[in-house]
């Protein structure tokens, strides 16, 4: 449509005939006035206006992405057979694919943000942090099936899982320790104590 302006033709004294234009779904009458048109605010600016939204940023955000996150791991829950050790074994690298991508999204938040329109870029930014803590809130649900499988089935953990204490150390539980260092370190009353070299550095 080339133009928007809207005319208005007068074909009996107090009755308005309205142009063609008007009947546009994207044209509504002003009811709080009673009269004058005003047009509906666009898609685009309605998902600018959930960007903003105080329920989709910062911790509101961080509550949304752990509640899905934990829907998921349950979901998956109910395909296993948790009483035996390859059912929670299964559990453990299922809970791991459900959060891997928020840790792609925190990492890649500066690089995704050169392709992504500029509303999603600010947002993306603005919340990278969260995407973060939300990777390693579902990165618990891993370690709460590793302790239940050492737990209910130690002699299966031993043979199959735990391969020495260096292994253990290096692969099992150095993840975890950086893992935690990351998450504590991106709140800013530690962060202002570490130097942005060190910051940097860690993240």
């Amino acid at each position: 449509m080339s133009s928007w302006r809207v005319t208005i033709q007068a074909s009996r004294p107090g009755i308005q005939q309205l142009s063609p234009i008007l009947r546009h779904p994207g044209i509504v009458r002003n009811r709080a006035s009673g009269s004058g048109y005003r047009a509906k605010p666009s898609l685009r600016l309605r998902r600018r206006d959930i960007l903003k939204s105080r329920y989709f940023n910062d911790w509101p955000l961080f509550c949304w992405i752990v509640a899905v996150n934990t829907l998921a791991v349950i979901g998956y829950m109910t395909t296993q057979d948790l009483t035996v050790p390859l059912g929670l074994s299964e559990m453990i690298q299922g809970s791991v694919r459900v959060c891997v991508p928020l840790l792609f999204v925190a990492f890649a938040a500066s690089s995704m943000t050169e392709l992504a329109p500029r509303p999603f870029r600010t947002w993306l930014m603005r919340n990278r942090r969260y995407f973060g803590l939300g990777f390693a809130a579902g990165m618990a649900w891993q370690m709460f099936f590793i302790l239940w499988l050492a737990i209910a089935h130690p002699d299966y953990y031993a043979k199959e899982v735990f391969s020495g204490v260096p292994d253990f150390i290096i692969y099992r539980l150095g993840p975890y320790l950086f893992l935690v260092a990351m998450t504590i370190t991106s709140f800013l009353p530690v962060r202002k104590k570490l130097n942005r070299k060190a910051w940097f550095a860690l993240h």
